[in-house]
């Protein structure tokens, strides 16, 4: 098939171009693709929390110039010595928290020509950070297996799809308007932590004008 432009009126009645296949009837047929060209971007990072009472091990803060798309997030987490489960949740709230000694990643960009990403992501270590003002209930709890890696009961940290959850499709994106909107992963066993993790964590978003 034969990739064809054609010309489409959009909602305010202007001709817009847009790409499709031709088949040999010349019959158009909308293109169907899993990629976008939105601005889209990741921060990834591998780190060791605090072990505290529960706390705010990672947080996206919103952008006060764009809207951000929460389209996927990976965790994963390891210890030396004892298995363990690290239970933890997410959750909308309106204020970051205090008092945690704030890490931020570089972030990468999907696509090099996007512009620089506006929304902040942070993990947090040394200090504890308590959890900002919430906003509604829970998003989401889940487990996360936390595998000896210590001689000889050897394992690798295997990641956990936290959103959408266990890779199932996304309904819709978690999506954060302004500054004062914040996603925060937290913690919510401090036990699981008493033999000093590593976490690793993912987040991949996405930055437009609407």
């Amino acid at each position: 098939m034969a990739l064809t432009p054609v010309s489409v009126s959009d909602r305010t009645g202007a001709s817009q171009a847009m790409d499709a296949f031709q088949d040999p009837a010349s019959n158009n047929i909308p293109i169907v693709s899993v990629d976008s060209t939105k601005a889209t971007y990741r921060a990834s990072a591998s780190f060791v929390p605090v072990t505290a009472s529960a706390l705010t091990l990672v947080q996206v803060q919103g952008s006060a110039t764009k809207t951000v798309r929460i389209k996927r997030v990976i965790m994963s987490g390891s210890t030396a010595t004892t298995v363990a489960a690290m239970v933890a949740y997410t959750q909308r709230t309106s204020t970051a928290g205090t008092t945690g000694t704030a890490v931020t990643p570089t972030i990468a960009k999907l696509d090099t020509t996007s512009a620089a990403a506006t929304a902040v992501v942070t993990h947090y270590t040394t200090a504890a950070q308590t959890v900002g003002t919430l906003v509604g209930g829970p998003l989401s709890f889940f487990q996360i297996p936390l595998i000896v890696t210590a001689v000889p009961t050897v394992g690798l940290p295997l990641p956990y799809s936290v959103f959408p959850e266990m890779g199932m499709p996304i309904g819709q994106a978690i999506v954060l308007r302004g500054t004062a909107d914040f996603y925060n992963i937290v913690n919510s066993a401090p036990a699981s932590f008493a033999n000093a993790p590593v976490l690793q964590y993912t987040i991949e978003w996405e930055e437009d004008a609407s």
